[in-house]
């Protein structure tokens, strides 16, 4: 499956709605503060997010795009202290 102009349309498009900003890959997934295992955990639920998106039920889409527009300053030690907790099967509550 190759990348075109037309994804990187639709990318930049739901990037710019609404004028969310949401962090870059430096500041949400610092290496300084996330260690490689971190950063692979992290990455595989946002994908498995992405690829299961369409037979979400419309509220757990809802929650999920809440999360992201109301976290939209991460913070990396926050963020390492969510995978410790999910990782133990205790996941952090919001």
């Amino acid at each position: 499956m190759g990348h075109d102009h037309h994804d990187e349309y639709d990318i930049e498009r739901w990037l710019n709605e609404g004028n969310v900003q949401l962090p870059t890959f430096v500041e949400m997934l610092d290496p300084g503060v996330l260690d490689e295992h971190e950063r692979r955990v992290i990455a595989c639920l946002g994908a498995a997010i992405v690829s299961v998106w369409h037979s979400m039920s419309t509220e757990a889409r809802r929650m999920i795009l809440q999360a992201a527009v109301r976290n939209s300053t991460y913070d990396a030690k926050s963020l390492k202290g969510g995978v410790a907790a999910f990782l133990r099967g205790k996941g952090k509550s919001a």
